[in-house]
């Protein structure tokens, strides 16, 4: 438990929390290095380059109502807004609109009704968009919003739960974001559109507004897309029999958009307190590994 709340500490001191390849996942990587050493395994940081995202600063999402950036008693700012992983960067101040969904009381009946000609008459070109999330649980669903994504380009997307049966969910981030993936759709990468989330309750509060006044919002996403160096932690105990031979005990360290504790602090910790354990008892003479046990925390 101890080692899940160190690595969920670095997470909250970065604004990327452990992304795979931030200063927050590189530093949870020296932490588990350094468990690793303590134990006296043979200890391995392996580099990697991949495709690396960062945060610069925390994301901002402030409701306008007079369309005016400089008049700030009008102005609330949200406090739930989180940008998505991967997300293209972005600052601007815009008319926000809404893509309403169609009615769904149930997981069952999202899709159930086309969306048809709903979205017709709003222009999202150049616009911060809020739309719910639930809009890519249904095919036909997100094939409208893709065309739409198309012809009228967004300048930004803030995603939210768009029905109260999902009020109770927290914010959730896929570990594809904005980036290419085959399961979601490569549309946000491609429009360098940037991505954020907000919970249900504030959600519901834009919508209310904007129904009633033309509100606008200042969006900054002030993120760094780059390649860079990632590293796997790998820590060695031999084998007394057949050292060739290898039993992986692994778990991923690297989190997305949040402290991360279960996914997947939880399964690292886990990893460390094994290696703990097995090197502890080979060095009482209580257990010899016929095989080489590799402890390897990936992100």
């Amino acid at each position: 438990y101890s080692y899940g709340m160190q690595l969920e500490l670095v997470a909250l001191s970065h604004n990327a929390f452990r992304s795979a390849g931030s200063p927050g996942a590189n530093e949870a990587a020296d932490w588990i290095a350094s468990q690793f050493e303590s134990f006296g395994l043979e200890t391995e940081k392996e580099e990697f380059q991949f495709k690396n995202w960062n945060l610069l600063s925390k994301p901002t999402l402030i409701i306008d109502d007079d369309g005016n950036i400089t008049t700030t008693g009008d102005q609330e700012t949200i406090k739930s807004f989180q940008s998505t992983h991967y997300s293209w960067p972005g600052n601007l101040f815009a008319d926000l609109v809404v893509l309403p969904l169609p009615p769904a009381a149930n997981p069952d009946e999202v899709g159930a009704t086309p969306i048809g000609t709903l979205w017709d008459e709003i222009d999202t070109a150049g616009k911060v968009m809020l739309i719910g999330q639930e809009v890519r649980w249904n095919h036909a669903w997100e094939e409208t919003y893709k065309n739409k994504l198309l012809a009228k380009t967004p300048a930004a997307v803030v995603y939210t739960w768009w029905y109260d049966w999902l009020a109770f969910v927290p914010d959730f981030f896929s570990s594809a974001g904005g980036r290419p993936h085959s399961s979601f759709g490569a549309y946000y990468w491609n429009l360098q559109i940037p991505v954020g989330f907000v919970n249900y309750e504030d959600g519901l509060w834009i919508r209310n507004r904007e129904s009633s006044i033309n509100v606008s919002a200042k969006f900054v996403i002030d993120s760094v897309i780059d390649a860079g160096s990632h590293y796997n932690i790998v820590g060695s105990l031999p084998g007394y029999q057949e050292p060739d031979k290898l039993v992986i005990v692994s778990g991923h360290y690297d989190s997305v958009m949040c402290a991360g504790f279960c996914d997947n602090g939880a399964g690292t910790s886990g990893v460390i307190e094994l290696a703990k354990v097995f090197t502890e008892a080979v060095k009482r003479g209580l257990y010899y590994p016929k095989f080489t046990i590799l402890f390897i925390a990936f992100t």
